[in-house]
């Protein structure tokens, strides 16, 4: 950024900000785990900060983390079947936060963390099958729609359900490079 000597963060502008990664696979697992450390700086509209394919609410095999327009965070799983987890209302921007997906399809697991806790989970069924073999889009729905606006100071996505102890290491590591935010 012009003028600032270092950033350590991605700005999203909530119009036409985003970036991809090439495909990779995750064919091989059913079950992923999905770290961000966010903050989020506007609650007028949904907003994308990580979404694995171009849709995961109709494609089988992905998943993604968005910012609620109402002071929550939504984490989607999507087998053959979806689900779907909006955090309690207690996320109002402008807010930095620590925002963890857990899931597995074959488990029915679904869970979401803010700041070292978790805050919603389900056990719907997620139907049957691995994730896919896609794109990670940061910043916007297939860095088309469903803008984010607000930073990214970190994304970090393990193909696995990670150990009670990697969960909080990795926790604590994204946490100390998004500002205010305490586990």
């Amino acid at each position: 950024e012009a003028g600032v000597q270092s950033c350590g963060y991605v700005q999203y502008d909530g119009t036409n900000s985003s970036m991809s990664t090439p495909v990779f696979s995750l064919t091989s697992t059913d079950a992923i785990s999905v770290f961000a450390g966010v903050f989020k700086r506007s609650d007028a509209a949904l907003g994308t900060i990580l979404e694995y394919g171009v849709d995961a609410i109709n494609n089988a095999g992905s998943f993604s983390l968005r910012g609620a327009a109402s002071a929550a965070y939504s984490y989607v799983s999507r087998g053959t079947a979806l689900s779907n987890l909006t955090t309690p209302t207690n996320y109002a921007a402008p807010i930095h936060n620590l925002v963890v997906g857990l899931s597995d399809i074959s488990a029915d697991q679904n869970v979401i963390r803010v700041n070292g806790a978790q805050v919603a989970s389900s056990a719907s069924d997620q139907g049957t099958g691995n994730y896919g073999n896609y794109q990670l889009f940061m910043g916007r729905r297939n860095n088309t729609n469903i803008p984010f606006n607000g930073r990214d100071y970190g994304i970090i996505v393990v193909g696995k359900s990670v150990s009670a102890g990697d969960l909080a290491s990795t926790e604590t590591w994204l946490a100390a490079k998004t500002p205010v935010v305490t586990l």
